[in-house]
């Protein structure tokens, strides 16, 4: 079985603020025709487990007879190297995980230091 289509998550925007990184594993279960029927999170974090499952179930496969499973893994990591790019990037590695890097925010500083008396 081979996977004819593959989406990859955003970094939830909350997940990144809070700096969570995390696995999060979703088991598909795959039609005759490659379609994702139902899909599952059997392992993750519940600020990144929609992202992960909204694109899993977009994906499609090369199954050949009969319906199948698949457990697809979203690999949520952080840019902490200041050498490499500061953008988000992602990389499908075979045969079914895909590594989300994400960057954090930038810090909001407030300069205004005004007495509130």
């Amino acid at each position: 079985m081979s996977a004819t289509r593959v989406v990859a998550p955003a970094y939830p925007p909350l997940a990144l603020t809070a700096a969570i990184e995390a696995d999060v594993v979703v088991l598909a279960t795959i039609d005759e025709s490659g379609n994702v029927r139902a899909a599952a999170v059997t392992h993750g974090h519940p600020l990144l487990d929609r992202a992960a499952l909204t694109a899993a179930q977009r994906w499609s496969f090369n199954v050949g007879r009969g319906s199948r499973q698949a457990d697809l893994t979203f690999s949520f990591r952080l840019n902490k190297d200041s050498a490499m790019p500061r953008e988000s990037s992602t990389t499908f590695v075979s045969p079914f995980r895909v590594e989300v890097i994400g960057v954090l925010p930038a810090p909001v500083v407030n300069y205004d230091h005004r007495d509130s008396r």
